[in-house]
């Protein structure tokens, strides 16, 4: 896990979970202040269960409730508990 300050300390960007060669059935997420949502996400298994993983962020985001940032979601196969 590591979180990176930019701008001084004004824009923040966080960076959590393992994601390279030899790392399976995990999930990295990148969040960054944004002015406006922003979700991208890219999965290994995508064919598969890309519109499951999407519903899954898309229920987590509205639990929060808030709307200025960006989300980048990287899936290596893993479990639904994870994302």
């Amino acid at each position: 896990m590591a979180s990176i300050l930019d701008s001084g300390g004004l824009a923040m960007t966080t960076i959590c979970g393992e994601f390279g060669d030899g790392i399976r059935a995990d999930v990295q997420v990148t969040v960054s202040d944004c002015p406006k949502l922003e979700v991208v996400v890219s999965s290994s298994v995508e064919a598969m269960y890309g519109d499951a993983i999407r519903a899954q962020v898309g229920k987590t985001i509205e639990s929060f409730g808030k709307t200025n940032f960006s989300l980048y979601l990287r899936d290596n196969g893993a479990q639904p508990y994870f994302i």
